[in-house]
């Protein structure tokens, strides 16, 4: 057991988490739909670009060929990520809900959403993300970590 959580009753670190899953798994799908939308417009945008360049041979038609191509690899990324975030999501909802009705299976969902979301943001971290891919990670690990190893959790439900 981790030492600053000794005094802090199980249940209410798991209403937290639960309540912590929902309004991520919101703001998720919201990032997603916008990262989907933007990595489109993205890659339709370079792809038409280039698709206007195609047989051009001045230095700068070959200079705005290559940016537009760079543009479309980074709307690839954008896109992925996008999806990424509808996927997971609804999930980390799913979970939030289980872990307020204390199911079984929301404790090792919450493990399996909480190591995804620390994959993703080392991912988002290594790909140009801010500080708060580094926060992501931090918090992520933690709760993993927390719900795999902790008794009184696990005692919670019912294992």
């Amino acid at each position: 057991m981790l030492e600053i959580l000794k005094d802090t009753p199980r249940p209410q670190i798991i209403r937290w988490v639960a309540i912590y899953m929902v309004v991520a798994g919101l703001f998720t799908i919201c990032s997603g739909l916008l990262l989907t939308l933007a990595g489109g417009l993205a890659g339709l945008g370079s792809a038409a670009g280039l698709g206007a360049l195609a047989g051009g041979e001045a230095p700068e038609a070959r200079a705005v060929a290559a940016a537009a191509g760079m543009l479309t690899a980074v709307s690839g990324i954008v896109l992925f990520f996008g999806l990424l975030s509808i996927v997971t999501g609804p999930a980390m909802i799913v979970v939030g809900w289980g872990l307020f009705n204390r199911v079984r299976w929301a404790r090792m969902g919450t493990v399996v959403i909480a190591g995804l979301s620390v994959i993703t943001s080392l991912l988002g971290l290594f790909t140009g993300g801010g500080i708060i891919n580094l926060v992501w990670v931090l918090v992520s690990g933690f709760v993993a970590y927390l719900f795999y190893t902790d008794p009184g959790i696990k005692t919670e439900f019912g294992e």
